[in-house]
């Protein structure tokens, strides 16, 4: 039988192009009669309101305080139904529009707002007939809801039904129309569910190409004025929603029924292999002899095709059975609590009808075919279908492990453990589907023995009792060994064959490190005449023991993420100091921060790194690419070397009069790591900065910091993953076996983002993630990361941010900070500029042109596209930076920050050697930097707050804007400058008008 890898199973892939129309129905419907089920797709305003529907039930208590016995009269009952309805409809109508919603808690004019409501409501049923397996809870409030406002009562005061038809494929044809779009023969084509399997791709990339091609035909054909090419087109994408629901949901009962009827035959069985069950034994509660069982699970799994294949017709019918025009109900006590028992008589007759043709197609029926619907064990339709909405998740896991055994048998471990256990790949394979198709079909599961049995609801709670059985199989490890974890539809792919096979290998390959309890067990059963066979898969079982024992204890390891990240139910926690951090970009307690002890380094890591005699280490430093002097760890770094190696200087990167120290750097072979370098935020560089520009260029800075020659030197972006997949692969090359990854760099370098960004590449992101936030110090200590895609063998640890108090954003306030950081790729603004005029970069910094060899000299400016610059003489430059800072010079947005924002003077001396490009940058950490270009001496003054480092080093770009700044105030948002200068006037609280604004603007002088 042929089967695909696991990875494609997963996403439901059996054959190449299946079929649609009559075939994709079941060989009985056509699309005129599938089509009157289907609904139409949503549209993105349409999600909107879906969005706020949700939440507006997820808040809801409306069965909670409407659905108890608590109620004396029925009158009582009514008005709390009226007042949770209209508090419900209230806030749906605030949410959509304040002014409207005012005017509806004001008025209590419902009836005015009838179509708005009606629209929601069907969205919300519209969306749960696509999606069967979504909204389970905040559905059944919804549908209880509009239960209720069919009462006389309830309608008398809203003035209108809250329920309107829903909006199908068949009938949104019907009213343009084009009803005979449906009979054409090309929509088979179009609506066809391609899955690659194992084909070539050339024909897959044909069929994709059919596809598309018979959609845009048939858009064509059928337009008219009053139907749109997009909406025929997103007709025939709702009837292809309907082929994807099948391939996922009816294609593992197909792939069950083609194991089960190629393993096992109605007439004979192999020894062992019998399907024969007797009540009382095993939990079975049905007596059947092979024969017998055969025909009951192939008809169950036949029964639960055909209800796979009519899901959209029976939520249709379901809802129409729930909110029929005097269609009541009685509040019971089931024994599952109070629920709304409610005869269903559309689902009634479309079960009879699957009844039917399963039996007709059959040839007979076992057991008893009653279907439970309006009574104690299934009170209402809603009940009836959530039940089988969760067949896929039963059959899907045990369908994905049979597929992955033949592959779980190439390896020679887990073949030799398999086949110790199970004889074969095979025998595994039988022994699975003979557990399965005996005791999921044994009439177990009941609270009690006479609600047990073969009744068609009772064939579905024996196969959830096996599930909650499947942990004391014995193939039960074959499960995790195939990437099971449960019936809740998460999968972890290849992570626990990987993990298990390296614990295989070590017990295998005995390393000589006597004592460990592997060992002696080993020894023992060579002395006592065990065979090497017998001694391997003994081996292989203690291993995964071990294995399966670490995963099912509560995860308690040294400061793990995954650990402290996530609660039993594996939803994310967070202290109340991350959750601060997070949700309102601040610490909680100021003062409980300054009492943190700072984070050493040289002791913390530098000292495990000395320790670590068997394990590789690799530090990661992470630097920003837009500040590069002021985010590299120079000193951190250096607390890492070993005694007696040669460290760097402490002074200054390079000097403002243009003289480069180059402090002697260790050589790398004498570290007790390797070291690689991640240029961080490099998607902000613009286009003209290459790659090798940019990793030639910091190699220089990292030679002239005296720093050791790094291995690699990566370009990436933590916020949009560039250059993250191939850093993670060298870095994965580069470690070894066994090693550790020590991520350092300075605050707010982007540490923990790049952690993150490497873990979404493994698919385990949001698990054990560190907390990212714009605050200097997020990170407190040291933190093992789990998840991150390098080796079995490799850990990886998260370091606190290196404090560097020479930095500008050390000073400024989180807005001002959240301006200054750049979160677009930098535009240059270049200006043609002669001696005696100045910059105002914002009220931050600004640089003077005192002396030039020629008429002008050219800069350009690298900052933050939210800073407004100003070009204009140097006399009166302080008094301009007074007057406009916090209005049109931002930032900061408050005049009273120049207080303590006070400006020092810094002098550089220049030397170009032509005007046709930039010869030098002098970088202000953490504001950014400036290009110079001139040919000749130029003498500059750079005026900063006080502690502020300034450098200078060659160009990183060499090359002009290609347009030129004026003088005068400029910014480069992508939004008008009018808006710019609207959000400055509103953060100093002017009340100057947008004309004042540009007004004083054409009067202000060059």
């Amino acid at each position: 039988m042929e089967t695909l890898p696991l990875s494609q199973r997963k996403l439901g892939s059996s054959t190449s192009l299946s079929s649609s129309g009559k075939q994709a129905a079941g060989g009985r419907t056509s699309f005129r009669e599938r089509c009157k089920y289907i609904p139409l797709r949503l549209q993105l305003e349409e999600r909107r309101l879906l969005r706020l529907l949700e939440a507006a039930l997820n808040v809801s208590e409306y069965t909670d305080k409407v659905d108890i016995l608590a109620w004396r009269s029925k009158t009582s009952r009514m008005h709390a139904q009226i007042k949770d309805f209209c508090a419900i409809l209230s806030g749906l109508v605030v949410a959509q529009d304040y002014k409207r919603g005012q005017q509806l808690v004001a008025d209590r004019d419902f009836e005015q707002n009838a179509e708005f409501f009606q629209d929601v409501f069907e969205i919300g049923r519209r969306y749960k007939i696509m999606n069967p397996e979504k909204m389970r809870s905040e559905f059944g409030k919804l549908m209880y809801m509009l239960m209720d406002s069919s009462d006389p009562g309830v309608q008398e005061l809203l003035g209108f039904s809250c329920v309107r038809p829903l909006r199908t494929v068949a009938a949104f044809l019907e009213e343009r129309g084009r009803l005979e779009l449906l009979d054409d023969p090309l929509l088979e084509v179009a609506t066809a569910e391609i899955v690659a399997g194992e084909r070539p791709r050339a024909l897959v990339q044909r069929d994709i190409k059919r596809k598309e091609s018979a959609r845009q035909t048939l858009a064509r054909k059928y337009k008219h004025a009053g139907l749109t090419e997009d909406e025929i087109l997103s007709a025939i994408y709702s009837t292809s929603d309907n082929n994807s629901y099948l391939l996922f949901n009816r294609d593992p009962i197909d792939r069950m029924i083609q194991y089960f009827t190629s393993t096992f035959r109605p007439d004979s069985y192999e020894e062992g292999a019998s399907l024969a069950i007797t009540g009382g034994r095993g939990g079975a509660r049905l007596t059947h002899s092979h024969e017998r069982q055969y025909n009951y699970v192939l008809q169950s799994l036949t029964l639960w095709r055909e209800i796979s294949s009519d899901m959209f017709k029976l939520w249709y019918l379901a809802e129409q059975d729930m909110l029929r025009q005097g269609a009541g109900y009685r509040l019971c006590d089931t024994g599952q609590g109070l629920n709304r028992v409610q005869g269903a008589p559309g689902v009634s007759r479309a079960m009879s009808g699957i009844l039917g043709r399963c039996q007709q197609a059959i040839g007979g029926w076992v057991g008893s075919s009653v279907v439970h619907l309006g009574d104690h064990n299934v009170p209402n339709a809603l009940f009836f279908l959530n039940k089988y909405t969760q067949v896929p998740q039963i059959l899907n896991p045990v369908v994905l492990v049979l597929d992955e055994l033949p592959r779980l048998g190439q390896n020679p471990q887990l073949g030799a453990y398999i086949s110790s256990v199970f004889g074969s790949v095979e025998a595994a394979r039988k022994a699975i589907l003979t557990d399965f198709c005996r005791h999921a079909f044994d009439g177990s599961g009941a609270d009690n023995f006479f609600d047990a049995g073969s009744c068609i609801d009772g064939r579905l709670t024996s196969a959830w009792n096996w599930c909650s059985k499947v942990e004391k199989k014995p193939y039960y490890p074959i499960f995790r060994l195939a990437g099971f974890v449960g019936f809740d539809g998460d999968w972890k792919y290849f992570q626990v064959p990987r993990r298990l096979l390296d614990l295989a290998e070590e017990q295998l390959q005995l390393s000589g490190a006597a004592g460990s309890a592997d060992d002696l067990a080993g020894a023992a059963e060579q002395a006592v005449g065990i065979s090497a066979e017998e001694q391997q898969r003994r081996s292989i079982d203690r291993a995964m023991e071990a294995w399966l024992d670490e995963q099912q204890r509560p995860a308690v390891r040294e400061v793990d993420a995954a650990a402290l990240g996530e609660d039993e139910e594996g939803v994310s926690l967070k202290c109340a100091r991350c959750y601060s951090l997070v949700h309102y970009g601040k610490v909680k307690s100021q003062t409980a921060e300054g009492l943190l002890p700072e984070f050493d380094l040289g002791k913390k890591v530098g000292r495990k790194i000395a320790l670590q005699k068997d394990r590789q280490a690799m530090v990661l430093c992470v630097v920003d690419v837009w500040d590069f002097d002021g985010s590299l760890p120079r000193t951190a770094l250096a607390s890492l070397f070993p005694p007696g190696a040669a460290q760097p200087s402490n002074a200054p990167l390079s000097q403002l009069d243009g003289s480069s120290s180059r402090p002697g750097a260790p050589p790398a072979d004498a570290l007790p790591f390797q070291l690689a370098v991640a240029v961080n935020k490099f998607d902000l560089l613009p286009s003209q900065a290459t790659p090798k520009r940019v990793e030639q260029w910091v190699r220089a800075r990292l030679r002239q910091a005296g720093l050791p020659r790094p291995s690699r030197v990566f370009m990436v972006s933590a916020l949009n993953g560039l250059g993250v997949k191939d850093m993670v692969r060298s870095l994965k090359d580069d470690m070894g076996f066994r090693a550790d990854l020590w991520v350092v760099g300075a605050q707010n370098a982007g540490k923990s983002s790049l952690i993150n960004a490497m873990k979404r590449l493994a698919g385990t992101g949001g698990r054990g993630e560190p907390t990212v936030a714009p605050v200097p110090g997020t990170t407190l200590g040291l933190l093992r990361v789990p998840g991150i895609p390098l080796g079995p063998k490799h850990r990886t640890f998260d370091t606190p941010g290196v404090h560097h108090p020479y930095q500008l954003t050390t000073r400024l306030s989180l807005q001002e900070a959240a301006a200054v950081l750049p979160r677009r790729r930098l535009k240059p603004r270049t200006y043609r500029i002669p001696a005696g005029s100045c910059i105002l970069i914002g009220g931050l910094a600004r640089l003077d042109v005192l002396s030039a060899p020629s008429a002008t000299i050219y800069v350009t400016i690298y900052v933050s596209d939210e800073i407004v610059t100003h070009l204009g003489k140097i006399e009166g430059a302080e008094e301009r930076r007074q007057k406009h800072t916090g209005g049109l010079l931002v930032p900061p947005y408050e005049a009273e920050r120049l207080q303590e924002l006070q400006l020092v003077p810094r002098t550089a001396v220049v030397e170009g050697d032509s005007w046709q490009e930039h010869s030098r940058d002098i970088a202000i950490a953490g504001l950014g930097w400036i290009s110079v270009g001139c040919e000749g001496t130029t003498e500059l003054q750079v005026w900063v707050p006080q502690g502020v480092m300034v450098t200078m080093h060659d160009a990183l770009i060499p090359d002009y804007a290609k347009a030129f700044q004026k003088p005068g105030f400029s910014n480069m948002l992508p939004a008008s400058s009018i808006a710019a200068k609207q959000r400055a006037a509103a953060f100093s609280g002017s009340k100057a008008t947008v004309d004042a604004i540009e007004l004083e603007e054409e009067g202000e002088e060059g």
